[in-house]
């Protein structure tokens, strides 16, 4: 017996997807070294918000703005 989630929206899957690459692009200088690096500004920045936008869309699916802005 298998149970079906009601909830289910293909936007949680890609919100998913999304939400480990912004977490990828926040760690990444840590990861090769370079964070000592004025450039590790932008990783950290736009990982978060990335990381940040597809947090919210997972929870609210119906935020299709998000989904543009990030």
């Amino acid at each position: 017996m298998t149970l079906a989630r009601t909830d289910a929206h293909p936007a949680r899957g890609a919100s998913k997807i999304v939400l480990f690459a912004g977490l990828w692009l926040f760690v990444s200088p840590w990861i090769y070294g370079t964070y000592g690096n004025a450039n590790a500004w932008n990783c950290w920045i736009v990982g978060a918000l990335i990381f940040l936008f597809s947090r919210i869309r997972m929870y609210q699916p119906a935020a299709t703005g998000l989904s543009w802005l990030n």
